[in-house]
């Protein structure tokens, strides 16, 4: 990628390292994405609202299953639409990380499908999780 930014995208790293924050560059399905690192805060409030989105879909869960026995099947209907409704959250959490951290170009109707998912990736490793960094012996 060029060193050389549009002033665009220049004004958008520059605040976003002012900030305090690591911005990257990556290439995905050919097209040039800028993204920053999240800070603390931004992932508790993240955090925050899968937590909400989880609890509600368990309630909803528990509710439903309410007065069936184990064996009915209406439990293993209600186990999936739960699981449907976790993977939902988890696609739902990632494009929030995604759109938390990315600076250029902003998502649109035809953002490839991929694209959501590995900058979610990219941020977290960003903002220092799942580093495997080595600790270093003193």
């Amino acid at each position: 990628m060029s060193k050389e930014l549009p002033e665009e995208i220049k004004k958008l790293v520059d605040t976003a390292k002012s900030q305090g924050h690591a911005v990257f560059a990556i290439k995905l399905a050919g097209l040039s994405y800028y993204y920053r690192s999240i800070n603390r805060q931004e992932f508790r409030t993240l955090q925050e609202i899968l937590v909400k989105e989880t609890e509600k879909v368990r309630d909803e869960a528990e509710a439903k299953k309410a007065g069936l026995k184990p064996e009915d099947p209406k439990i293993k209907q209600i186990d999936a639409w739960t699981e449907k409704e976790a993977n939902n959250i988890r696609e739902a959490g990632e494009e929030r990380i995604a759109r938390q951290g990315l600076l250029y170009p902003p998502f649109g109707e035809n953002t490839p499908a991929g694209v959501m998912s590995a900058l979610a990736d990219r941020i977290m490793q960003a903002s220092g999780f799942g580093s495997e960094e080595e600790p270093e012996l003193l």
